[in-house]
């Protein structure tokens, strides 16, 4: 058992390596740990493929002749009769106008029945209107925002330490990264460069406040009397999932205690409402 969990140890200190790259010719990305590729899995081929094309027809490019062939006289005759249904009796008659009785008029008898009095009644009779939901108040909402972040307010400082602590074991390493850019104006080439070369260092330094960055190479060319903006990237990620496992584990216990420790107070707070209720 101890040998075990030693192995675990050492393969959780291995990294999990994630390659992407980015250009014009697409986005690749693969992820691998020790020497299996977890992205992107290889596909199967299928037991059911068929190389060869099938001699069989669809039914939808048969005819009727050839739909008939093979079938007994009986099957052929019920898919006409399918087909043109001949007109019943029944039907006829249904079409029919129904018969008019001396002295009485066809308008009367193409009425319908009078509803009965109790139909009326429960028609005539207005709906119970449903207790609608009362809505909020924005002083409500406002009220219950509060009292949820002062719930979570004693946990906030722990995750945003480890937060950034997870953000740093983050290791991006930038082997490549170039941009083509250019104007038909030179003038105008030279603006567009400047600020291209500005927007990507100042991402740069800004990302290496956060994570662990390094930087191999980066460029940005200039066109010159060429309207053109192209790039790509070769971005390396490594991730220790022990380290991962380590902050995890470590924020666990930090939360616990600070459970625990609002928990004690919430108990001395309430006994001592009790003690002061007791005594008055």
């Amino acid at each position: 058992m101890l040998i075990a969990l030693i192995l675990l140890i050492v393969l959780l200190h291995f990294s999990l390596t994630i390659t992407i790259h980015a250009g014009r010719d697409g986005f690749v990305m693969k992820a691998k740990y020790l020497f299996l590729t977890l992205y992107p899995r290889k596909k199967k081929k299928s037991e059911d493929e068929d190389d060869g094309e099938t001699d069989d027809l669809p039914d939808d490019d048969l005819t009727d002749e050839q739909l008939m062939q093979g079938l007994t006289p009986a099957q052929e005759q019920q898919l006409l009769q399918q087909e043109d249904p001949p007109e019943s009796a029944d039907t006829s008659e249904e079409t029919k106008p129904p018969a008019v009785k001396p002295g009485q008029s066809p308008q009367a008898e193409s009425k319908p029945p009078a509803e009965s009095s109790a139909d009326a009644e429960e028609v005539s009779e207005p709906e119970e209107e449903k207790p609608k939901k009362k809505k909020k108040s924005l002083r409500g909402k406002i009220k219950n925002l509060r009292r949820k972040y002062e719930k979570f307010k004693p946990y906030i400082p722990i995750t945003w330490k480890t937060f950034k602590k997870l953000l740093k074991t983050v290791r991006i390493y930038v082997d490549d990264l170039w941009v083509d850019v250019g104007r038909d104006d030179a003038h105008e080439a030279a603006i567009f460069y400047g600020s291209i070369q500005g927007a990507i260092g100042g991402t740069l330094a800004g990302c290496a406040k956060w994570l662990t960055l390094k930087v191999k190479r980066w460029n940005v060319n200039c066109r010159f009397t060429e309207n053109v903006i192209d790039g790509g990237a070769d971005i390396t990620v490594r991730i220790r999932p022990s380290t991962v496992l380590a902050l995890l584990v470590l924020f666990g216990l930090k939360f616990l205690i600070v459970w625990i420790k609002r928990k004690s107070e919430k108990k001395k707070a309430a006994k001592a409402k009790a003690e002061n209720a007791a005594v008055q």
